[in-house]
């Protein structure tokens, strides 16, 4: 897709694998607007190029969206949406606090899922309005996780499942207008998300069959200029894992009797 005359919005685009995304599409647009929470990074973020411009997005709150939709559009149409904003948990079902409190898991959830829902929403009814160039309006990615196929975190399985789930919805839906909808499910990437010194996260590295390391957030940025120039890739959930699959955890211990 030519964005050169488009905008570009990029959720969560102030570190990881969306910085890496809001730098390799920020060369290919008219305009990009990095949308995160994070605002210590604004300066930082907007000194990638002078047609770059920070808002500061909270996708739990449906306005705060809209909003970075909002300027997004008003310098040129919006094209190309990339939802990466997301948090991890390590919340248990039966944990050493206790029983599981819920609150933890509905924020990952609201996070994740209907934060990504959120984006979906409105920069579709951005694009929608656009008109037709190379034989479409515009493209959403999402961003999922092996996790919400392999499994893991429950809470963080749980969000990254549905997002998985909502590509091939929202892309059915979307077609008639011309709009595709492609998810990106990582697997361990060298971001802040990950201690990468901790012991559980070393083992996950090291049996990643090839390459045998963690992916390099410049590799997702490129998957999603990928995406961009592959008009035939819709409602479909890509892995960028080098060929892993998380291991399943056993008990620790098993019911007698």
């Amino acid at each position: 897709m030519d964005l050169t005359s488009s905008s570009v919005l990029v959720v969560g685009g102030a570190t990881g694998l969306g910085r890496a995304v809001a730098e390799e599409l920020a060369p290919r647009c008219a305009h990009l607007v990095v949308a995160d929470l994070n605002a210590d990074r604004a300066a930082e973020v907007e000194s990638v190029a002078g047609h770059v411009t920070f808002v500061t997005t909270d996708v739990t709150d449906d306005e705060s969206v809209r909003r970075a939709v909002a300027v997004a559009r008003e310098t040129a149409p919006l094209r190309c949406a990339v939802a990466t904003a997301g948090i991890v948990s390590t919340t248990r079902i039966l944990g050493r606090r206790g029983v599981m409190d819920t609150r933890d898991f509905r924020k990952v959830v609201d996070v994740n899922l209907v934060g990504s829902a959120s984006v979906i929403s409105h920069a579709a009814a951005a694009m929608v309005a656009n008109n037709l160039v190379e034989e479409e309006r515009g493209l959403i990615v999402l961003t999922s996780s092996i996790a919400g196929f392999d499994g893991g975190q429950l809470a963080y399985s749980a969000s990254k499942a549905g997002v998985a789930a909502m590509v091939q919805s929202a892309a059915f839906e979307l077609a008639e207008h011309a709009v595709r909808v492609v998810g990106i499910a990582p697997g361990i990437f060298d971001t802040g998300m990950f201690d990468g010194t901790a012991p559980a996260v070393q083992a996950l590295e090291n049996s990643i069959p090839h390459p045998r390391r963690r992916g390099r957030p410049v590799e997702f940025a490129r998957m999603v200029a990928t995406i961009l120039d592959t008009p035939m890739l819709n409602g479909e959930v890509i892995r960028l894992d080098g060929a892993m699959r998380l291991p399943r955890i056993v008990p620790r211990s098993r019911p007698t009797g």
